[in-house]
């Protein structure tokens, strides 16, 4: 547990200072039957080059 500590330490700081990037294309809320409807239909659909985030 100590170990995921430090690894995820180490990555936001990577992120910081952008050493590495992330891949969130695009972030749909509600959270809600609808918005993951609407998530589902866009990775089906395909060509999506990033991640799809679904929140509140």
């Amino acid at each position: 547990m100590i170990e995921q500590h430090r690894i995820l330490q180490r990555v936001a700081r990577l992120l910081d200072e952008g050493a590495l990037r992330h891949t969130l294309q695009q972030r749909l809320s509600p959270m809600d039957a609808a918005t993951v409807l609407r998530a589902h239909a866009l990775l089906e659909r395909g060509g999506q080059p990033g991640k799809i985030v679904v929140s509140d």
